[in-house]
């Protein structure tokens, strides 16, 4: 059975590559919640930082991405 953990350099570039990754989420996530606030006279509810369907897209994106990522990292 082949071993499915990284060594460190590979697990460090592996990292870098997840913040990488993060900061399209965070925009997306950022506009959104800007949005909603923007769209109701600037009134903040709780509700607004509650992810919609668009940032859930994003977010499963970067898993993805993180998972392929990983598994392109572990065949070299």
């Amino acid at each position: 059975m082949e071993k499915l953990t990284l060594d460190k350099p590979l697990q460090k570039k592996w990292y870098h590559n997840l913040l990488m990754f993060l900061r399209p989420v965070a925009v997306l996530y950022i506009t959104a919640v800007i949005g909603l606030i923007g769209l109701n006279n600037g009134v903040v509810k709780v509700e607004y930082f509650i992810p919609n369907a668009f940032v859930l897209g994003g977010i499963t994106l970067y898993v993805l991405n993180g998972a392929l990522d990983y598994l392109n990292k572990l065949n070299g």
